[in-house]
């Protein structure tokens, strides 16, 4: 990767798979609070903005190490 300290890159990570296990873990966790009916809408939208940013991240990291 250019210009990225290994300080960034490892705390990118940390935070693509911390926004990956949210995503992953909000549906159980709406269905065992009963909360699906409510936030159907919403929690649609978040979980297309949370695999939104993860596509964003991979597409940049990929983009910084071809120079692209």
């Amino acid at each position: 990767m250019k210009d990225h300290s290994a300080v960034t890159c490892y705390r990118d990570a940390f935070l693509f798979c911390l926004i990956l296990l949210l995503s992953v873990f909000l549906e159980p966790l709406l269905d065992v609070l009963n909360l699906w009916d409510v936030l159907f809408i919403p929690s649609i939208v978040l979980i297309a903005l949370i695999y939104g940013y993860g596509v964003w991240w991979l597409w940049s990291q990929l983009k910084a190490e071809e120079g692209i």
